[in-house]
């Protein structure tokens, strides 16, 4: 890798090397690498990536050390691992993101994102969909045994759920089941 003045500098390769290592680990998604991983959130050259890669391995153990991770004095590494938390939809977070909503401090990429910001988007998505997927799916079975024109009014209740919570899970599901199960 060569900085600004054309010289192959090893010191930034190395650096080029680590950070598309820990991206690399992460696309594998291979649980193995969770040991490895979790020391690099106190490696401030990249402890930014690593709550991402932990967020595409998941698994609990992921899940424990991005709670850990928001404890990091990095804003970037909180906002991540609360973004990878969402990602694994890990309600046992929530009392740890509950925690982080006085947390006012941004994100320095991305969305810029402060800290509270994020933890509350991802409150919100882990509550919503732990209230309406069940509602939705209850919907769903009722559906089924209705005439067509009961499926058109499920069917508008549904999009209107839909636009007000933003959640796209809920309309893969609903599609889902009136493309298997006829037409509304």
């Amino acid at each position: 890798m060569a900085p600004s003045n054309g010289q192959y500098s090893p010191k930034l390769q190395i650096q080029s090397d680590r950070y598309y290592a820990v991206h690399l680990l992460g696309e594998l998604k291979d649980a193995k690498a969770i040991p490895v991983l979790v020391p690099l959130l106190n490696d401030s050259e990249l402890n930014y990536k690593v709550p991402w890669s932990l967020g595409q391995i998941g698994g609990q153990a992921a899940i424990q050390a991005l709670i850990q991770a928001l404890q990091n004095p990095s804003t970037d590494v909180r906002v991540v691992a609360i973004d990878a938390l969402q990602t694994l939809k890990a309600r046992e977070a929530l009392p740890a993101l509950r925690a982080m909503l006085n947390d006012h401090t941004r994100s320095s990429f991305g969305q810029l994102l402060s800290v509270s910001e994020a933890a509350q988007r991802t409150i919100g998505v882990l509550e919503a969909e732990h209230r309406v997927l069940p509602l939705t799916r209850r919907l769903l079975r009722l559906n089924q045994r209705r005439p067509v024109q009961s499926r058109k009014t499920t069917l508008r209740l549904m999009s209107s759920q839909i636009e007000r919570t933003g959640m796209a899970t809920m309309s893969s599901i609903w599609i889902a089941s009136f493309t298997t199960n006829g037409s509304p």
